[in-house]
């Protein structure tokens, strides 16, 4: 969970959003967006699945590969 934690703190700074901001259009709390970025294993993967959606990142299966 931490890399992709650091993938989405990544992306969300490279796009300039907040984590609140981020939160908000994803529809999910601050505390939601913050678990994922830290890695915690405490976040529901709904929530995974709104933030990857907001932040234009997809999410695929361990070891596949993009086409």
């Amino acid at each position: 969970m931490r890399r992709i934690g650091e993938e989405f703190a990544a992306r969300r700074r490279i796009v300039g959003l907040t984590q609140q901001t981020l939160a908000d259009l994803a529809g999910v709390s601050r505390s939601g967006v913050q678990s994922i970025e830290y890695g915690l294993g405490t976040v529901k993967f709904a929530t995974v699945v709104e933030v990857a959606q907001v932040l234009g990142l997809t999410m695929l299966p361990a070891g596949t590969t993009r086409r």
